[in-house]
């Protein structure tokens, strides 16, 4: 897991927005089981623009009807 950035809204919700790349969820899922004792942790996954217009017309087939 690399963390990409760290950002500090002006705002109290949320205080802190750090940014990762990994190729392992459960490394993001660890993060947040580790200190979402200690702090509000909220973990949201995301995929570029470009890779989501590529997996996007994928998601229908897959889908259960």
């Amino acid at each position: 897991m690399e963390e990409i950035a760290e950002y500090w809204p002006a705002t109290e919700d949320p205080a802190v927005v750090s940014i990762f790349r990994t190729e392992d969820f459960s490394a993001l899922m660890e993060l947040e089981f580790s200190w979402g004792d200690v702090f509000d942790v909220s973990v949201y996954p995301d995929v570029s623009a470009e890779e989501g217009l590529k997996i996007g017309p994928e998601v229908p087939g897959r889908r259960r009807t």
